[in-house]
């Protein structure tokens, strides 16, 4: 009598690895963010090609800015069934107190979302918002 051992963990029952093969299709995907200040102004550059701006939601809330995106695509579609899959990260930040949220923009182009939060008075930074992608 032949032990055969098995790993579930490495291999099903048909020889493949389902959730390595659908991790190699999809890493974990959290965008890279650089944050700058000036004498105006915090700017917020996150890398995040392959997206549409439809795809991004910005929002405040407590003095958090909360940066979302969501891909779905689109597989092979079959008789009884469709392949397709869902990838969606999120990045959030706490706001220094004299952020002015109120007054900040988002501009996404070429793969690039850059999000400009105007410097103002202290405390300007508490409203809950959602922040319109251009």
């Amino acid at each position: 009598m032949i032990v055969v051992k098995r790993n579930p963990v490495k291999t099903s029952i048909f020889g493949v690895n389902h959730k390595q093969a659908h991790m190699k299709k999809n890493p974990s995907v959290k965008p890279v963010v650089t944050i700058d200040e000036n004498e105006e102004e915090y700017l917020l550059y996150a890398v995040v090609p392959g997206m549409e701006k439809k795809d991004l939601q910005i929002s405040s809330e407590e003095g958090i800015l909360t940066i979302k995106g969501v891909i779905v695509t689109l597989g092979r579609f079959y008789r009884d069934r469709c392949d397709y899959s869902l990838t969606e990260w999120s990045r959030s930040f706490h706001l220094p107190l004299n952020a002015d949220i109120l007054m900040a923009t988002a501009v996404y182009q070429n793969g690039e979302l850059v999000i400009h939060i105007p410097k103002g008075k202290e405390d300007s930074n508490n409203a809950s918002l959602n922040i319109y992608v251009y």
